[in-house]
């Protein structure tokens, strides 16, 4: 499949959305991390508050968003990793791309740990259990 700007674009700002719609406070800032490899996607979204970094569930909307993203390009040409930082209702996306497979796997899962350490510090991390009408 072509790469579509538009598309992708269009899908950024429903992704932007789906996220502020996960926030208690519509002012507040957030941070969407996204680990991808063939067969396996971790999305993690935080709010930030004044008492730390809330978990927030990713739900259904936002998931398929994700994935609809990551399957736009063509497969040689996917990102292994996203990251999207709103704050006062604009955001900002980067996408990272590793090449290497292995590489890729083997680093699965450490890299959200770091970057959640380099981008907020010691912040505390509030974990809240899923919604019930989660499953």
């Amino acid at each position: 499949m072509m790469m579509d700007r538009a598309t992708e674009q269009s899908l950024l700002t429903q992704i932007g959305g789906a996220m502020m719609a996960a926030f208690e406070d519509s002012s507040s800032t957030g941070w969407l991390y996204v680990e991808a490899i063939p067969g396996v996607m971790a999305p993690t979204l935080y709010e930030v508050t004044k008492s730390g970094l809330m978990d927030r569930f990713i739900n259904d909307e936002l998931s398929d968003l994700v994935r609809k993203l990551w399957y736009l390009p063509e497969p040689e040409k996917r990102w292994t990793e996203l990251e999207i930082k709103i704050v006062d209702h604009a955001f900002d996306a980067q996408f990272r791309y590793e090449p290497d497979a292995e590489r890729a796997f083997a680093q699965f899962g450490e890299r959200r740990e770091a970057l959640l350490a380099q981008r907020f510090g010691d912040m505390p991390v509030t974990y809240l259990p899923p919604p019930d009408d989660a499953f």
